[in-house]
């Protein structure tokens, strides 16, 4: 997640323990990266399943990516 942000690692740990907010450029590519609806990290309550279509697309990452960080990072980000 970080280099495809272009971030270090420790700027993704600052976005998931909440130290730092993520820019709004940051959401808009994960959401265009997971073909996600932008709006689902602003309205989760009206998206009760955007855990499950986010996974579905980490379900199609490379191994090498750790998939449970990026739902961390990405959780960390609906949660801020």
């Amino acid at each position: 997640m970080a280099s495809f942000l272009g971030v270090s690692y420790q700027q993704i740990h600052k976005y998931e323990s909440g130290i730092s907010h993520i820019p709004l450029n940051h959401i808009h590519s994960i959401s265009q990266k997971f073909d996600l609806d932008y709006d689902i990290f602003f309205e989760a309550s009206e998206h009760e399943n955007w855990e499950n279509q986010l996974s579905q697309k980490i379900t199609s990452l490379p191994e090498h990516i750790s998939r449970k960080r990026v739902i961390k990072s990405i959780r960390a980000l609906v949660d801020s």
